[in-house]
């Protein structure tokens, strides 16, 4: 047999093979191909659902100080009572022993919804008085000229809603380091009238206390937790990096009066998921931002794309 037959034969015998090899690769390859976006859509989902459930736990324990704000102005507006103790121990020049008791059984009530949170520092009670009188959890009865934090009642006499929150540091005393709160603030009315305000409720919670609750539910690095209010730069936020603008790339994708949302947005050059739930206050919303490349790291390089 020559060797041009043989070499025939051979390339025939190859030819074939490839075919053959081909037909049989091919099935392989598409199902692996299937296995892998099938892969990638569950990990995209599996972190989807993740995220939903954090941010929803996340929304339980904030809504928890919404709440105990909704507790303490049922309990000062719910009895004629309680409106009318309160006539007695603020507008009485001089308190009398039966005002300054009742002073220390509404104090004492105080304290005991107050403490029913685990992040509440402590509350604060004005009622219109010409004696700057007013009554906090943290120290009874008191007088503005007399304590050192009273930037509260200027933010109350200054602000024109009835309801609003903000971050501050406070000073209870001169020689104790500055306490990081989230302030929340209720303006009163009379049960009879609901025209003008009679007072202020002013609601302090542990800003540390409760950002080391949030770090516990971390997933990812480079994530950050926001408290963002609409238009306004983030209330609250669980690192330093600069997200002062960050409502307007939101504003284009969010619809406020949806639920539970997520998307991607790209602020300052970096893509970000985007995982958001409303507060039980409107225009508040809980938010986590966390960088696509960060999720790459996660489920390959399918998600940077």
């Amino acid at each position: 047999m020559s060797k041009k037959k043989i070499s025939t034969k051979n390339l025939f015998f190859l030819k074939s093979f490839m075919k053959t090899f081909a037909l049989l690769m091919l099935p392989l390859a598409i199902i692996s191909a299937y296995s892998l976006y099938r892969f990638h859509q569950d990990s995209v989902q599996t972190m989807e659902a993740r995220n939903r459930n954090m941010i929803y736990q996340i929304k339980t324990q904030a809504d928890s100080m919404f709440h105990t704000v909704d507790l303490l102005t049922d309990f000062l507006s719910g009895s004629a009572s309680t409106n009318n103790t309160l006539q007695d121990i603020f507008l009485q020049e001089t308190p009398s022993a039966l005002s300054s008791k009742q002073a220390r059984a509404l104090i004492l009530a105080l304290q005991s919804i107050v403490s029913s949170n685990e992040y509440s520092h402590s509350c604060y009670l004005y009622y219109e008085n010409a004696f700057g009188r007013y009554i906090a959890t943290s120290n009874g009865l008191s007088y503005v000229h007399n304590y050192s934090d009273s930037s509260w009642l200027k933010s109350c006499q200054d602000y024109p809603s009835d309801f609003w929150y903000e971050t501050k540091e406070i000073s209870t005393y001169s020689l104790t380091p500055d306490k990081n709160v989230f302030a929340i603030y209720q303006k009163l009315y009379s049960r009879y009238s609901a025209v003008l305000p009679i007072g202020v409720l002013v609601t302090y919670f542990d800003v540390d206390s409760f950002q080391d609750y949030i770090n516990s539910f971390i997933l990812y690095p480079d994530q950050t937790i926001l408290f963002l209010q609409e238009g306004k730069t983030p209330l609250f936020q669980t690192d330093d990096k600069d997200f002062s603008d960050i409502w307007e790339p939101l504003a284009l994708k969010l619809d406020t009066t949806d639920g539970y949302q997520a998307f991607t947005v790209k602020y300052d050059g970096t893509s970000y998921l985007v995982s958001l739930v409303p507060a039980s206050r409107e225009g508040l919303f809980y938010v986590s931002l966390v960088p696509r490349k960060a999720l790459a790291q996660q489920t390959g390089p399918l998600m940077s794309a």
